[in-house]
């Protein structure tokens, strides 16, 4: 791999490493805090994410730099409404928060509600397509799944810095970056849709270079 190319690869690696770890720092503190038998009762998520939730994601929230934001999403079973916390920036850089994107009664295949639905089909924390938030900017999720007494909630971290980072780069004249999830599904890319794959692209043209990616071939 070219200098320059290791270089931005392993700038955008170590972004993502810490909105990884972020995740998983929340996924413990909900786990650790929450009481799973009070899930159903009258006002309790509420006052959790009120009182428990809101202080521990502002503190977070600070400490990430040109983060798109954080949301923990509650599955709507439990109240028949949306119950959580998100927090993000408006196109001011102004701090928001306030409850995250409704769930309750839109259909799973509905896009709107992709970074909930698609985390729990996951079963484990990945990178999901970019769009746009709540605060209108253009964000790439990384979820996972909580799963607590089997019961499933839904946890995102949205994270637009990527976007810019990947779309920054310039690779000589004419060439540009994109970025694949560990399956070789495109989440950005100037040109090719997010539902495509690097495999199955152009009836397996490019399947040698995901050969090769895959055995690590500058690629980290």
């Amino acid at each position: 791999m070219h200098m320059t190319q290791q270089v931005y690869a392993d700038n955008i690696n170590e972004g993502i490493t810490v909105y990884e770890r972020v995740v998983n720092d929340t996924y413990q503190i909900v786990n650790g805090t929450i009481d799973t038998n009070r899930l159903s009762e009258e006002n309790y998520l509420e006052n959790y994410s009120n009182n428990i939730l809101s202080p521990i994601m502002l503190g977070i929230e600070e400490e990430i730099d040109k983060s798109g934001g954080i949301y923990i999403v509650f599955d709507s079973k439990y109240t028949g409404r949306t119950e959580g916390f998100w927090i993000g920036v408006d196109e001011n850089l102004n701090k928001i928060s306030g409850i995250p994107t409704n769930i309750a009664g839109i259909s799973e295949d509905d896009p709107s509600v992709g970074f909930y639905y698609d985390s729990l089909r996951n079963g484990k924390a990945a990178w999901g397509e970019y769009y746009t938030n709540d605060a209108n900017s253009n964000v790439v999720s990384y979820s996972t799944p909580l799963v607590v007494n089997g019961q499933v909630i839904g946890m995102d971290m949205l994270t637009g810095e990527i976007e810019n980072m990947i779309n920054d780069i310039k690779v000589y004249d004419t060439g540009y970056a994109f970025l694949l999830n560990e399956d070789f599904d495109y989440i950005l890319h100037p040109t090719i849709p997010s539902a495509s794959n690097l495999r199955t692209l152009e009836n397996g043209r490019y399947n040698e270079l995901a050969d090769e990616i895959e055995r690590g071939y500058g690629f980290n």
